[in-house]
């Protein structure tokens, strides 16, 4: 069997600048324990592969080890703050008057991570989505 990785947020949804925790599961299927090597959190737009503007904090290994043992799994967390969307350019008297859709903007992100460990596996874009919302 492989090394796999499943990845979970604290919550499928949240407000702009809200934010929220990310954790990538690693489960090992092997006979012998392998290290992490490398993890790198993204966050994108639904469906395409532009930068978006999210705030992703530093994967934070569980007591200094990146060790996943046999048959065991591991789990590593960061923080995600989007900074996106913003309401759109329009005035609040625009807004108060109830014109459809001006006061709430939503934008769906793939969070997620690249990761690679010891014996060679390797992912990219293992991903969740978060559902971001105008405050």
């Amino acid at each position: 069997m492989a090394v796999t990785a499943a990845m979970t947020l604290s919550s499928a949804t949240c407000k702009t600048g809200e934010s929220v925790t990310a954790t990538l599961t690693f489960t090992n299927g092997n006979a012998e324990a392998v290290e992490v090597v490398e993890i790198r959190p993204r966050a994108n737009p639904t469906g395409t592969i532009v930068p978006a503007p999210v705030l992703l904090g530093q994967p934070t290994l569980p007591a200094g080890s990146a060790t996943v043992a046999a048959s065991g799994t591991l789990a590593v967390s960061w923080g995600v703050t989007p900074l996106a969307p913003q309401k759109r350019g329009y005035s609040a008297a625009m807004v108060t008057a109830g014109i459809p859709g001006l006061d709430t903007v939503e934008q769906v992100f793939d969070i997620g991570a690249d990761w690679k460990v010891s014996d060679g596996t390797t992912a990219l874009e293992t991903t969740t989505t978060l559902t971001v919302s105008t405050p």
